[in-house]
């Protein structure tokens, strides 16, 4: 039933279309997740009796009492006299394309990790809360698959179950409304896009699928790529994916605006790793769709970048749990106040509508506001969208304190979040960690559907 159950809430995270993605896997690249029985890993669930299945180096794996999600079993990692420690599992392809989903959580002080020996593929926090998993890689390691931790000290651990890794096909979700000509990078050349203060190429590589990537160097002010294939004041949703080429470069992508990257509707960082593009925006100004380079010289990559226009309608909207959910009533009173949240309605939004729910601290830990709405026992997924007044830990959830099935740091910029849970409370929860006054954070497009 364990695995059933997980090849389940794959396949609905990776064909879910619309106002949620997940963050860092799904959207416009989403791929079809292959059946339960494409799982690659030998007791992924955690459920065998011992570690047979798992190889050890530097730590030592056990299993012990638990479940992140159910069953009875979770895989326990721990320190055995080096920082670098992990149980794997050998006989992945180099080249080829996965996607790697699960639960992990540290002891508060080691930090878990998925990785290859070529570095790291997904890192979590040091919270002995669950963390959900959900990362799509190109494999590039030695054939081992590892997940364990890098900053192991004496006696500190990491735990890990329902692991589930299958090869990820990468098909265009949403392909056939795509606005773009070779958004998906895999023609040759480059004549599609025009190019300003700018020299385009396509190399060998793939974000998530596909063979080739488009390198733009920049050669002066504000280097850009662009296509002329929107309409003044429609709204678009871009998806894809983009990276710095030199570690002083950063990407951006935007629509209907020729400005410096620093203004435009999604601005990356300069990680030199594969950066999830996912953002709403009006054309404005111009009929151009533009990928650019903040700075005048040096390299961005760009692959599988896919225009659709938006509707705003949420997916699964019909199956909502929550009463004004989106937050387009004027006022909060479905909505009630825990831990002595101040709740109120703010203008603005991620991508579409023109209010947002904020939560305002007053001085008492883990502010939150909830709706009594769900069921104990039953399974549910909630999206939606966070952002706060500096940096902190927001809640999804269910309960009633801090605990949840999404704890995620985000910043001032809004931030999707995609979790699964089984209801313990029947209440569905937002919050946040804070104890200091006037601290806020902003939801927006929350969706809870049953699972």
């Amino acid at each position: 039933m364990k695995k059933v159950l997980i090849a389940l809430l794959v396949l609905i995270a990776a064909y879910a279309i619309g106002a949620v993605v997940l963050a860092v896997a799904n959207g416009q690249a989403e791929g079809k997740v292959v059946s339960e029985q494409k799982q690659l890993l030998v007791d992924g669930d955690m459920e065998a009796s011992g570690v047979g299945s798992w190889d050890q180096y530097h730590a030592t794996a056990s299993k012990v009492a638990g479940a992140a999600i159910d069953g009875t079993q979770i895989l326990h990692i721990a320190y055995a006299g080096n920082a670098v420690g992990s149980a794997y599992q050998g006989g992945f392809t180099v080249g080829k394309t996965y996607r790697m989903t699960g639960w992990a959580r540290g002891d508060g002080t080691s930090v878990p990790e998925v990785r290859t020996n070529t570095g790291t593929l997904w890192s979590g926090t040091t919270s002995t809360e669950w963390q959900q998993i959900d990362t799509v890689f190109v494999y590039a390691g030695n054939g081992n698959f590892q997940i364990g931790s890098s900053n192991f000290q004496s006696v500190t651990y990491v735990e890990f179950d329902d692991v589930f890794l299958t090869e990820y096909t990468g098909d265009m979700t949403n392909a056939d409304q795509q606005i773009l000509t070779d958004g998906d990078m895999e023609k040759s050349g480059t004549s599609d896009w025009g190019n300003a203060n700018c020299t385009l190429a396509k190399l060998p590589g793939g974000a998530t699928d596909g063979e080739r990537i488009m390198e733009l160097t920049g050669t002066g002010s504000i280097p850009r790529a662009y296509q002329n294939v929107i309409t003044i004041g429609k709204t678009y949703r871009v998806t894809g994916w983009a990276k710095s080429g030199d570690g002083v470069n950063r990407p951006a992508v935007d629509i209907g605006l020729g400005q410096a990257a620093s203004n435009s509707a999604w601005y990356g960082t300069t990680s030199q790793n594969w950066q999830r593009v996912d953002v709403v925006a009006t054309a404005l100004n111009t009929t151009y769709v533009y990928l650019k380079a903040s700075e005048s010289s040096g390299t961005v990559y760009f692959d599988n970048i896919l225009v659709t226009e938006y509707t705003g309608d949420m997916t699964n909207a019909d199956q909502q749990v929550l009463v004004d959910g989106d937050m387009e009533k004027s006022g909060t009173a479905n909505w009630t106040s825990v831990q002595g949240a101040v709740l109120s309605k703010e203008v603005g939004g991620p991508g579409d509508g023109d209010r947002v729910l904020r939560l305002t601290s007053s001085s008492v830990a883990d502010p939150g506001a909830y709706q009594s709405n769900i069921s104990v026992g039953s399974r549910y997924r909630m999206t939606g969208w966070a952002r706060t007044d500096s940096s902190r830990e927001v809640h999804f959830g269910d309960r009633l304190d801090i605990d949840g099935c999404a704890a995620v740091t985000v910043g001032t910029d809004w931030t999707f979040i995609d979790c699964t849970f089984t209801a313990i409370y029947a209440a569905s929860r937002v919050g946040f960690s804070s104890s200091a006054t006037d601290q806020w954070v902003e939801y927006d497009n929350v969706l809870i559907t049953e699972i």
